[in-house]
């Protein structure tokens, strides 16, 4: 199962029309990746159109996502939304693409540091950008600045000591490393996360008891396995 963007997915489509991939899938690089067929979709219910804060699907996927497969992070949903004066010395990352020395393209893991909404606009003002701002949500912007410019890559996730905290909402290509990066705040959805998966993963589960039932849903929303959907 996967939590990406509700974007990415047209309503009431036929789930025979995607899948996804897992890894990297690259042109000018070997490939190492999965493609996995698709069983269920679950758009957020306040989603519409550029409601970029209700941009969040639910993927359900046939098959088992291989844990040895690269560009894939296996996270902890958070229990509620971002709360800044906890978060100021966490330890946060976002993937992203570049080219090396010799002009070929890697990925890698970017450390990040987490800001308010308010931070975000002034830095958006003062680099002379374009974002979309969200509401009740947040920004992350790499914890190193500099001219470097890198691609960071629509749907993929903000990690923070092993916790889900963010999805990227849009394609930030060529982007400096010293400019924000508009993140939807998982902790928000966290319920309605929680009760897709039930649903999906435990209907046929009526014949347990309750308090069995309780303890294997907590056992299997204790990860959250995500995937970073890098064309």
């Amino acid at each position: 199962m996967a939590v990406t963007l509700a974007s990415f997915f047209v309503k009431n489509t036929n789930v025979e029309n995607y899948v996804v991939y897992t890894g990297y899938l690259v042109r000018e690089a070997d490939e190492t990746f999965d493609v996995h067929n698709v069983s269920h979709i679950y758009h957020h219910s306040n989603f519409i159109g550029d409601n970029n804060m209700d941009n969040v699907a639910i993927v359900k996927v046939m098959t088992n996502f291989a844990l040895s497969i690269a560009g894939r992070a296996i996270a902890i949903l958070p229990n509620n939304q971002i709360k800044f004066e906890k978060t100021r010395e966490t330890t946060c990352s976002i993937l992203i693409h570049e080219r090396d020395v010799f002009g070929m393209g890697i990925f890698r893991s970017l450390p990040v540091d987490l800001l308010t909404k308010e931070e975000c606009a002034d830095l958006i003002g003062l680099n002379n950008l374009t974002l979309p701002l969200l509401t009740s949500s947040f920004c992350v912007k790499p914890h190193s600045s500099s001219d470097k410019k890198v691609d960071i890559i629509q749907g993929t996730t903000c990690l923070c000591d092993g916790i889900a905290r963010g999805i990227i909402i849009q394609n930030h290509i060529g982007i400096y490393t010293r400019c924000p990066i508009p993140v939807i705040d998982i902790g928000l959805h966290t319920t309605w996360i929680r009760t897709r998966m039930i649903n999906l993963e435990y209907v046929r589960s009526r014949s347990l008891n309750d308090r069995k039932h309780r303890n294997l849903i907590h056992c299997f929303l204790g990860v959250l396995y995500l995937y970073n959907y890098i064309y």
